[in-house]
């Protein structure tokens, strides 16, 4: 009992309900009265032919068959779509989970994880449990990306186990191919360590296709772990459905470890469906694309401050001491949430960094609810 709760201490301490915090709309049915802005979905939904293969799916195969031929089957439609091998790809239940499987495969006590913070903290969770230590790379103000891996290199310690670097970093900025090889070069140097790199939004990304992945270098870098999802440009986050893509060694050790039976044939199906219409989803790009930038010229209008952004979301920052709760005053937030129109704290997601006070993430979603917020902000603000 004793080590048990000590592992829920851990998880308690590392802010395990991470990924909820600041996103009050996690907790309520979806609700067209509503507009969610906050978790970074595709609003716009999967493609149509997801809903018809898991239709047929169900029709035809059924649900109540074990799954376990479906993993290499899946895993052979992705490798096709990330021009790798088979081999070379790891399935499981969203990127969420590849990054605790590698934590549970590669950390130990005494261990470094060497990261940018703030960042996705999933893999930063594991780590406490699993005794190791996080050595942090803040981000610079304006949130570029562009130093953050030299930044990185030059922390690296004999302690130095795993390199996590999200690009698309959790800010919507973009970390250069070229910056990320340089980690990889330096990475070959003793203490070698591994090399994670979290491409949840690389099918949101918007820069040219030659920037987006290190996915190709895998032949070079045998340290190297690539991590992906459905969640976002798929719009698959209730399928619970990613992968990762290394060397045939670590995908080896990451089945090893995971269940055969661990994901849902629904998931596989609707998986393997979505990469089989780019044609929808590259469509879904335009629009959001066309409303961040909608929602950019209007926020800046009303005197917001907006970061660029390559990806679904964004962030923005209000002037000092309007958006949280005071003993005078309600908050912008609150008051958005009272509206029914959700968008992502980061002062509160972040509290322990300085860099989020005041700021907000926007995920881009369908014009009209784009337009509501802009309505119901610029009333709001009249009040400060």
């Amino acid at each position: 009992m004793g080590k048990e709760k000590a592992v829920v201490e851990k998880a308690a301490m590392s802010d395990g309900g991470h990924i909820i915090t600041g996103a009050q709309s996690i907790f309520e049915a979806p609700d067209p009265e509503k507009a969610r802005f906050d978790l970074n979905e595709n609003i716009f939904g999967p493609s149509p032919k997801v809903k018809a293969a898991i239709k047929n799916f169900v029709d035809d195969v059924g649900v109540q068959w074990y799954n376990a031929w479906m993993r290499k089957q899946c895993a052979e439609v992705i490798a096709d779509y990330a021009e790798v091998k088979t081999k070379n790809v790891f399935v499981c239940n969203g990127s969420a989970e590849t990054l605790v499987v590698i934590a549970e495969v590669f950390l130990e006590p005494g261990d470094e994880l060497l990261t940018f913070y703030p960042t996705y903290r999933v893999l930063l969770n594991y780590s406490k449990i699993y005794g190791s230590n996080i050595v942090k790379v803040h981000h610079e103000k304006d949130f570029n990306a562009d130093n953050l891996p030299r930044k990185i290199i030059d922390k690296i310690s004999l302690k130095t186990k795993i390199i996590y670097m999200v690009n698309p970093t959790s800010f919507g900025a973009r970390v250069p191919r070229d910056e990320i090889i340089a980690v990889l070069e330096k990475s070959q140097e003793p203490p070698n360590p591994l090399v994670v790199v979290d491409e949840a939004y690389y099918d949101c990304a918007t820069y040219p296709f030659s920037n987006k992945t290190v996915a190709d270098l895998l032949e070079k870098y045998d340290n190297l772990i690539v991590t992906r999802t459905f969640s976002k440009s798929f719009a698959l986050a209730g399928l619970r459905i990613g992968y990762a893509i290394s060397s045939r060694h670590n995908t080896e050790s990451f089945n090893k470890l995971f269940s055969p039976l661990g994901v849902s044939s629904i998931a596989y199906v609707g998986a393997m469906a979505a990469l089989g219409d780019p044609g929808y989803y590259e469509e879904v790009r335009r629009k959001v694309e066309s409303n961040k930038a909608y929602l950019a010229e209007e926020l800046v209008r009303m005197g917001i401050e907006v970061f660029p952004s390559y990806t679904n979301f964004f962030l923005a920052k209000f002037s000092e001491g309007i958006l949280n709760d005071n003993d005078n005053r309600k908050g912008v937030w609150t008051r958005l949430v009272k509206e029914g129109i959700y968008i992502r704290n980061k002062s509160v997601m972040y509290s322990d960094s300085n860099l989020c006070q005041d700021m907000v993430r926007i995920t881009v979603g369908e014009r009209d609810d784009c337009e509501r917020l802009i309505d119901k902000l610029e009333k709001i603000l009249k009040d400060f």
